[in-house]
């Protein structure tokens, strides 16, 4: 008779687990080094998950995080606020090298891509629903194509936190939002 699967060594596996993807990132990843830093023996961790890859699925669904959607009255002060909650999150050690290596494995994992488009959803539903709001008060046209526009707005803030791998300090903020309410009120009445 075998013994019983311990939750507290399923806990500790995945704790190491996102530890190492935000440290090392996806393409590093490996039973040995999650049982190396949880203190779990890999075959415990192989009786939990049948492969590297189960548990790197595993530790990428637990990095999902539901963001709030602020609801201030004010298309501003709403992306403001929004991209003031993000922007730490996304600046978090690790974070860049995870997203990029998300963003690189998904082209070749259709598990990964399914996690890296519930990242995307969980990110862009709230500023969606804010701009779903910013119509309904009349500060947006009736027209607009959200989708688009969240190109718009995140686009600056990404390429610079992502590509250029700089921070956003709160003046460029408020600055990069400023334009963009700007940009995407033209032709407003």
């Amino acid at each position: 008779m075998s013994r019983p699967l311990s939750p507290d060594a399923r806990a500790k596996a995945l704790a190491a687990a996102r530890e190492l993807v935000f440290e090392r990132g996806i393409e590093a990843f490996t039973v040995a080094g999650v049982a190396a830093r949880s203190g779990v023996a890999k075959t415990t961790i192989y009786r939990h998950w049948p492969d590297a890859h189960s548990l790197l699925i595993d530790s990428l669904h637990e990095v999902i995080e539901e963001l709030p959607t602020p609801n201030t009255g004010s298309l501003h002060d709403d992306l403001l606020a929004f991209f003031e909650r993000v922007l730490p999150v996304i600046l978090e050690p690790g974070m860049r090298s995870l997203v990029i290596g998300l963003m690189q494995a998904a082209m070749g994992d259709p598990e990964v891509a399914a996690i890296h488009d519930r990242m995307l959803q969980e990110r862009q539903n709230p500023v969606r629903t804010i701009l779903q709001l910013a119509i309904g008060r009349g500060e947006l046209p009736a027209d607009l194509d959200i989708s688009l526009a969240i190109d718009f707005l995140e686009g600056p803030l990404f390429r610079r936190v992502l590509v250029d791998n700089e921070k956003v300090d709160p003046p460029d903020l408020e600055q990069l939002i400023r334009w963009a309410v700007a940009g995407l009120t033209l032709g407003t009445g």
